[in-house]
C-alpha cells in the first residue's frame, strides 16, 4: 500500500504523516531522502526482510518533487512493483496530478492545503493598505499558524519576484502555469522590482532577529509591523 501526503501546509501534512505512521507502532521505520537515495537502496528497502522487528513501514521525502528525469526510475518501479511493506511518500509541497496518476488506483493520496482565506490573503498584498492587511492578517491567525502564513509569504515574495524579473528581462518562467504567471505579474505591477526585493529581505531580517534573539517582540507582532510598512 503506498500513501502519498503532499500539499503546501507543511504543519498538516507532517502532524498527518505522524498520524499514519503511529498506527504502525511496532514496526520497524525506514527512513530515506527521495533526493539521495538511489534504485539499488529504494530496492532493498522493499524488498529485503526487517532485522528488528516482524512488520517494517519505508517513509520517503521529497521523491516526487525536482529533478524527476533522474528520479524516474525509482517512480516507474514503485508504481510496478508491488512493495511488500506500507510505504509513505512525503512531499513538502503539493504534487502536480501528472505524477500522482502514476501510481495504483489503489495509492492513497492525501492533500494538506492552507485554507483558501490563505490564499486570498497573500493576493491581496499589493492591493490592500498595511491597516486592512493586518485585519485580515488577524482573521487568518484564527485558521492558520503564524509560521506557516510567514512560509506562504516567503514563497509569494519570491514567485513575485521571479515573475517580475523574467518580464524584465523578456525570459520565460518554468514550473508555474500560466494562469498563476497571470495572476502574479498583476499582482506584482504594484511594485518595482526594487521594491520587492527589498520586503523580501526584511522578511529575512525580520526572522532572523526572533530566531538570535535580538527583538522583544513575537513573530506575531513584527509581521503587524511589516505589514503596516506596506
Amino acid at each position: 500500500m503506498i500513501t502519498i501526503i503532499h500539499g503546501d501546509d507543511a504543519v498538516l501534512s507532517r502532524n498527518t504523516l505522524k498520524n499514519e505512521i503511529s498506527e504502525y507502532s511496532e514496526a520497524e521505520i525506514v527512513s530515506l531522502d527521495g533526493n539521495r537515495i538511489s534504485i539499488t537502496e529504494l530496492m532493498q528497502a522493499c524488498e529485503s526482510l526487517s532485522l528488528f522487528s516482524s512488520a517494517k513501514l519505508i517513509r520517503i521525502e521529497n521523491l516526487l518533487s525536482g529533478g524527476l528525469k533522474q528520479k524516474a526510475e525509482m517512480i516507474n518501479y514503485l508504481t510496478k512493483v508491488k512493495c511488500e511493506y506500507p510505504v509513505y511518500l512525503w512531499e513538502k509541497q503539493e504534487i502536480e496530478k501528472t505524477i500522482t496518476k502514476k501510481f495504483p488506483s489503489k495509492t492513497k493520496i492525501i492533500l494538506c492545503q492552507p485554507p483558501k482565506l490563505l490564499f486570498n490573503f497573500l493576493e491581496s498584498i499589493g492591493f490592500f493598505k498595511g491597516a486592512q492587511l493586518v485585519n485580515h492578517f488577524h482573521l487568518l491567525l484564527e485558521q492558520s499558524e503564524v509560521e506557516l502564513i510567514l512560509v506562504m509569504i516567503y514563497r509569494q515574495f519570491r514567485n513575485l519576484i521571479l515573475v517580475k524579473a523574467a518580464k524584465k528581462s523578456n525570459e520565460t518562467v518554468t514550473g508555474l502555469p500560466s494562469w498563476q504567471q497571470q495572476k502574479l505579474l498583476k499582482q506584482a505591477s504594484q511594485f518595482t522590482l526594487e521594491k520587492l526585493i527589498v520586503l523580501y529581505r526584511k522578511l529575512i531580517s525580520l526572522e532572523y532577529k526572533i530566531k538570535s534573539g535580538q527583538t522583544p517582540f513575537n513573530l506575531r507582532q513584527l509581521l503587524d509591523i511589516y505589514f503596516l510598512s506596506l
